[in-house]
């Protein structure tokens, strides 16, 4: 009985695995696998033979779509073997009789029911010495059961290189002609041919981890998509040290499938030291030296620049030490590519190395005490900094927008490598490649512009340690979507989350007593702001009557302003381009600078009688606003105020006023008529420039002094009514390139010294062009 239940068991079993259902679902525990021939290789044996470690993992597709994990558990050092089913695969989205398999093992690998493998090939690989380091090489196979034959997809550039104790940090390798090495692709199984997708990287970097090299030959091997590459490629080696070992070649080289592409060996990598008298550098070229910005800022007077062929770099020499590497010293020098600095000096000024955009590493010596404010300023090549023991300070903004800085080591290095944090102070930030980041525990503060501009990050995790957070700390971090600030902050600097153009919210804890000016000025998806100093709606932030922020996200196209706020402080609607109409209640008394910057479709603003001031830029590129009272109170109009209002057709400056800011209403092209009052002692520089619709204009007797360009390009203006018996100071070209056959009016008068004061020849000659006619 027992026998005959089996085989009807049996016969079931076979029944259902005749289903195509039960194939796709049913995976055996084990297959096994090969490797093709002696040059496809996970990894390579002393005698470069190609075999399998244990714990390489694989993806596989058993007759299905849903990527299966795979392991290998067969002998290490062997080219056959056995992989084992890790996890049973999910989801298949189509079905076919094939196997497919391919290592490395990645959860995002895909294939297409035409059994088209897609996969991210990374840029980075990792050093393995003879060999490549794990998951570097990319192998696939196809079969129709259970035994797979792995073939390469890659070839191989093969270095060699010697030398006596150097460390090696990385290896970059790059094709001469931008050709692409990493990113999105696909991989056919059938004939192993790869291809990218637009938009990938063109660098690859072989991570070393300070190997160090011996005077035996190590081999380091970068594995490259199969191409030709018609200009050659280029490696840059990068020492431990900082220094930068470049080898080229300019002719056109294949990198085949399955092969190897020797690289002829680097012999005794040089790290040439300086003497004290000397600063060495390389530029890629032999023949053109580089330029300092500033010469005498070294110590030391320069005598000569060559360039050295057998240190392969060149020295600039002088006839004394090298004591400080002073302010500016190699600003903007864009050729740059790497310094090394002498025992000698002691300090990097401001400025020193700040947008020396080719610099890609600076060996900084251990008597060096002080890195200036900007030193390396947009140095976006740089990607490894050392601080040596000895530096005691470094200025703010040092390492600012140096994008492809990836670490710090060396003296104030955070544990991750990716700040400088001096006495509790986080005071630079390597940016690359992170989009997200969680500041290291223990900071207690953040500096100034630590995070600007890192357009990459898209969430950062501030630790309760931190209590202020500086100006500008985090300005133009647009893809920054959320922030939480925790309740040990107290302070908020000016700036420091504008131009968060993806910042939806923010909620302000109640440690907090102070936020400077335009903390989240044109943050433009802000929607609502909660917590501490929040108005009722959520969408201001007044503290002690001022209001420091708006939330414009949500497109809003008006709004009144709450009736506690006595003070619109910078930047507060700073482009709020959709703001169409905006209501200023009664006992606001001053409109802060660039309040409402930029609010283009602004048609029209009453300014209540309780304003005394308007800021510097405070209605600048409203470009929409056709009209505004400005009313009695106000007694100063700052400067470009108005500037751009491009549709603004006439203004009544009130009695009260005495001064007009520089550029007050220029390029205002639209303006036709101004009244100026009789109070206005003064009309600055550029205050009516580029008026081209103005056609006259009356100066009372109050004015003393007209600035340089105040009625420059007025180019329509040809009637001057100058009431002052006394002609007032007028600065360069006050009147310059007006209308032709302009008349300038002056007061009548029996006293010939007013007449000859008016009508002198090198008085108006100065400053104004093309005066036809005087009258009086």
């Amino acid at each position: 009985m027992k026998k005959i239940f089996t085989i009807l068991a049996l016969a079931t079993l076979f029944v259902a695995c005749s289903k195509e259902d039960v194939i796709v679902n049913t995976l055996p525990n084990q297959l096994s696998v090969s490797i093709a021939d002696d040059e496809s290789r996970v990894h390579l044996n002393a005698d470069k033979k190609t075999v399998w470690d244990s714990g390489d993992m694989l993806s596989v597709f058993y007759k299905n779509s849903a990527n299966g994990l795979w392991r290998y558990t067969g002998e290490d050092g062997a080219r056959d073997g056995v992989v084992t089913k890790v996890s049973e695969p999910t989801n298949p989205s189509a079905t076919f009789s094939a196997v497919y398999a391919v290592y490395p093992y990645n959860e995002s690998t895909t294939i297409s029911s035409e059994g088209i493998v897609s996969l991210t090939i990374p840029t980075e690989q990792t050093f393995m010495n003879g060999s490549y380091g794990k998951g570097d090489n990319i192998m696939v196979a196809v079969g129709e059961n259970d035994n797979l034959s792995m073939k390469n997809v890659f070839g191989w550039v093969r270095i060699p290189m010697t030398g006596t104790g150097q460390k090696v940090s990385s290896i970059t390798f790059k094709g001469n002609n931008e050709e692409i090495l990493a990113g999105v692709a696909t991989i056919d199984p059938y004939t192993q041919k790869i291809t990218f997708a637009e938009g990938g990287a063109k660098e690859l970097t072989l991570n070393c981890n300070d190997v160090a090299l011996a005077e035996g030959a190590a081999e380091f091997y970068i594995a490259v998509a199969p191409q030709k590459f018609n200009g050659g490629f280029t490696v840059d080696i990068l020492l431990a040290n900082g220094n930068c070992v470049t080898k080229t070649t300019t002719n056109p080289i294949t990198i085949s499938r399955n092969h190897i592409c020797p690289m002829s060996a680097v012999t005794n990598p040089h790290n040439p030291k300086p003497a004290n008298n000397e600063i060495l550098y390389t530029n890629g070229s032999t023949t053109k030296a580089t330029v300092p910005y500033k010469t005498g800022v070294f110590g030391a007077n320069i005598v000569s620049n060559t360039y050295d062929a057998d240190k392969e770099c060149w020295v600039i020499k002088f006839d004394g030490e090298v004591t400080w590497i002073g302010d500016y010293a190699f600003r903007e020098c864009t050729s740059l590519k790497s310094v090394t600095i002498p025992d000698s000096v002691i300090s990097i000024g401001q400025q020193t190395f700040s947008n020396c955009t080719s610099l890609s590493n600076v060996t900084i010596p251990d008597s060096v005490t002080s890195i200036g404010v900007k030193a390396f300023y947009n140095c976006n090549s740089l990607t490894k900094v050392t601080i040596p023991d000895s530096v005691t300070s470094i200025g703010n903004y040092a390492f600012q927008e140096c994008d492809s800085l990836k670490e710090f080591k060396g003296k104030f290095a955070s544990e991750d490598n990716r700040c400088l944090v001096v006495d509790g102070v986080l005071i630079s930030f390597a940016p690359a490649g992170l989009a997200e980041y969680t500041i290291p525990p223990g900071v207690a503060s953040i500096a100034k512009q630590v995070f600007y501009y890192c357009t990459l990050l898209t969430s950062i995790t501030i630790p309760d340690s931190v209590t202020s957070i500086g100006n500008g700390a985090f300005t133009g971090c647009t893809l920054l979507t959320s922030i939480t600030i925790p309740d040990s902050v107290t302070s908020i600097g000016k700036q420091a989350f504008s131009y968060c153009d993806s910042l939806t919210s923010v909620t302000i804890p109640d440690s907090v007593t102070s936020i400077g000016d335009s903390a989240f000025s044109r943050c433009t998806s802000l929607s609502a702001i909660y917590g501490k100093f929040a108005s009722d709606d959520n969408r201001c932030l007044i503290i002690d009557g001022v209001l420091k922020a708006f939330a414009i996200g949500s497109g809003l196209t008006e709004y009144s302003i709450p009736d506690s706020v006595i003070s619109i402080g910078d930047s507060a609607f700073f482009y709020c381009t959709s703001l169409k109409s905006i209501t200023i209640p009664n006992g606001v008394t001053s409109i802060g600078g660039s309040a409402f910057y930029n609010c283009s479709s602004l048609t029209s603003i009453t300014i209540p009688d309780s304003v005394t001031s308007i800021g510097f830029s405070a209605f600048s590129e409203c470009t929409s606003l056709e009209s505004i009272t400005i009313p009695d109170s106000v007694t100063s109009i700052g400067n470009s105020a108005f500037n751009n209002c491009s549709s603004l057709t006439s203004i009544t400056i009130p009695d009260g006023v005495t001064s007009i800011g520089y550029a007050a209403f220029s390029s205002c092209d639209s303006l036709k008529s101004v009244t100026i009052p009789d109070s206005v002692t003064s009309i600055e520089g550029s205050a009516f420039s580029y008026c081209d619709s103005l056609t006259s204009i009356t100066i009372p007797d109050s004015v003393t002094s007209i600035g340089m360009y105040a009625f420059n390009r007025c180019t329509s203006l040809k009637e001057v009514y100058c009431k002052p018996t006394t002609p007032p100071t007028l600065g360069s070209k006050a009147f310059d390139n007006n209308a032709t056959g302009r008349k300038i009016y002056v007061p009548a008068s029996d006293d010939d010294s007013v007449i000859n004061a008016y009508k002198a020849k090198e008085y108006w000659s100065s400053y104004a062009t093309s005066i036809e006619e005087y009258s009086f």
